[in-house]
């Protein structure tokens, strides 16, 4: 789901199993890179096996910070938080 790359700029999520939502605080809207917001995590895997539970806009209660979203070349969504 996600990782830190050797520079330590922050935790690089990979989105093609599980979309991470970060939305303010009132749960409206996505937060712009360099906002703070809440995670909220919906699985984008079949339930079972080793795919664990499913989640469907589970909100972790957590806060975190866009660091920045790129698009990769082959069309999925890469984001950095911490």
């Amino acid at each position: 789901m996600y990782d830190e790359c050797s520079q330590k700029t922050g935790l690089h999520v990979l989105e093609d199993p599980v979309h991470l939502g970060v939305y303010d605080f009132k749960l409206e809207n996505f937060v712009d890179d360099g906002e703070c917001g809440k995670i909220v995590l919906t699985t984008l895997l079949p339930p079972g096996g080793k795919t664990g539970a499913l989640l469907l806009n589970y909100d972790t209660d957590d806060t975190t910070v866009v660091v920045r979203t790129l698009q990769t070349v082959i069309g999925t969504r890469s984001r950095t938080i911490s």
